[in-house]
């Protein structure tokens, strides 16, 4: 009984840990609020993406974005002053010119809209970057002293339609979890 509390203990401290990583944000947004994660235009012509970094303290975000829209795509860039390295749809990396705090644009991309039918199924994900050093996650780079330190980040969703609710949500859970009883774990460990 002792080896499955100190086992059920460890385990809860480590997830407690991961955790406490998983707090920055890279978005996706329709609106210049930077509050809706729905794209649904309801006039023919440009649309603009924001891409936001919602951070305690950060200075870096390495990410790519996986664009299933089905617009035309008219451009993308950084915003003035930032420096990047690579491109939305291969992989980038974005550095900010100095400690950044909150909910703030780092880049947009845009697209042209004609008039499509905008569903749950046209979507674009932030996702990892595929050099990230933590495979498997967006990264960010916090403002510890002197350079910081990798973090995971949590990667968001756009969605084609009317309620990103019904399609799945801004973000997804930063740890997936499954319904379990006493009884199923202690048998893990019998």
């Amino acid at each position: 009984m002792r080896k499955i509390l100190t086992i059920a203990l460890a385990l809860t401290m480590c997830a407690g840990a991961s955790m406490a990583q998983l707090t920055d944000t890279v978005g996706l947004y329709a609106d210049a609020a930077l509050t809706n994660c729905t794209l649904n235009p309801t006039s023919f012509g440009l649309v603009t993406v924001y891409v936001v970094h919602d951070s305690d303290a950060g200075r870096v975000a390495k990410f790519k974005v996986n664009d299933n829209l089905g617009l035309t795509p008219t451009g993308t860039s950084v915003t003035p002053g930032f420096l990047s390295i690579g491109t939305y749809a291969a992989g980038i990396e974005i550095a900010y010119p100095n400690c950044m705090t909150g909910k703030f644009v780092i880049g947009t991309m845009g697209y042209f809209y004609q008039l499509e039918t905008m569903t749950c199924a046209r979507n674009s994900q932030v996702v990892p970057h595929p050099g990230s050093e933590h495979p498997g996650f967006v990264i960010v780079v916090d403002c510890g002293a002197p350079f910081g330190s990798i973090e995971n980040a949590i990667g968001g969703r756009l969605w084609g339609g009317s309620d990103a609710e019904l399609c799945g949500g801004c973000f997804e859970s930063a740890v997936s979890t499954q319904e379990s009883t006493w009884g199923g774990i202690k048998a893990l460990y019998r």
